[in-house]
């Protein structure tokens, strides 16, 4: 891990990738400024297991389920999101579109995968002609 933080202070390297990672003790793998691990290790056998850690921070909400990563994709910075946004909570997405005005004051590119929890009569017949705003009514099973 010294050699590790060393060389990615010294490469300013915006993503780690990290393979035969083993099963690491927690917190065991931490570089300072890097704010957002991934880490997935093998079940029930030695060695093995895998981890991305990115540095990209300032974009965190409190009770906002959302992970942003800031890439080189080419010659293109661009941020690149995971967002949930549970069933009718309309304050997830007000915070969301609160973060993605903070990043487009940073970034020119961005990039959002979410399950935004979208009402449309195409798959939720039980919306139809109820308000956007509305959670769905299921009656039974």
């Amino acid at each position: 891990m010294p050699f590790l933080r060393q060389v990615v202070e010294r490469l300013h390297i915006d993503v780690l990738m990290l393979q035969e990672i083993w099963h690491p003790e927690e917190n065991s793998i931490n570089i300072s400024n890097y704010t957002h691990k991934f880490i997935k290790t093998r079940i029930g056998k030695e060695g093995g297991g895998v981890a991305i850690i990115t540095q990209l921070k300032g974009y965190d909400i409190d009770h906002m389920e959302a992970v942003w990563v800031d890439l080189m994709a080419g010659k293109i910075r661009t941020v690149v999101g995971s967002v949930y946004i549970p069933p009718g909570d309309i304050g997830a997405l007000d915070k969301l579109n609160s973060v993605i005005g903070k990043i487009l004051q940073d970034y020119d590119h961005l990039v959002i995968g979410m399950d935004a929890n979208s009402r449309s009569s195409l798959w939720d017949d039980f919306c139809i002609g109820a308000s956007q705003y509305q959670k769905s009514m299921r009656m039974g099973s």
